[in-house]
């Protein structure tokens, strides 16, 4: 129904016509240049190991996104608080910052394996701990405040007891 409502709205306010061509060309986009372009990079980087792999993906998508600000999409020279910042560099120094933490994991896991694994089970056990904790100190607040719930019941069901009692004694 909700759809039907939307497609509605669709119909009263858009240019159903421009709307469709919009909708059209983004699946024709996806499937012509989005698509091959992640196929082909997942071809070429079929043998990188999977912590490259990884960062290859965060970095494209990181890329992908600030694409349009990079290109100054929509910058105005009328208004120069429109994009004003220099987002081309920004974006090379995620890049960067992305691939030096990469790096970083790599040599971890490379040569400190015992050691991180090692780390990774304290850290978990830690984090269960944690957790039962939290489960427990959450149980107990909801009894206290069942326990809080029942006790005004009972005083509202002997306020009205003596309230009942005192009509019919009247």
């Amino acid at each position: 129904m909700l759809i039907g409502v939307g497609l509605a709205g669709i119909g009263r306010h858009v240019e159903v016509v421009g709307w469709a061509v919009w909708f059209a060309g983004v699946a024709v986009a996806h499937d012509a240049v989005f698509a091959p372009l992640v196929l082909g990079a997942a071809y070429v980087t079929r043998r990188a190991p999977a912590v490259w792999r990884r960062a290859a993906v965060v970095a494209g998508t990181v890329t992908l996104v600030a694409l349009p600000a990079v290109l100054g999409f929509g910058r105005r020279s009328d208004d120069p608080s429109v994009l004003p910042q220099a987002y081309g560099r920004h974006l090379v120094a995620i890049v960067t910052l992305i691939g030096l933490v990469t790096g970083a994991v790599a040599a971890l896991n490379a040569y400190a394996r015992p050691m991180g694994k090692a780390i990774l089970s304290i850290v978990g056990v830690l984090l269960a701990i944690w957790l039962v904790f939290m489960v427990i100190g959450m149980i107990i607040s909801a009894l206290k405040f069942l326990i809080w719930i029942g006790f005004l019941a009972v005083i509202g069901a002997v306020i009205v007891t003596l309230i009942s009692k005192m009509a019919k004694s009247s």
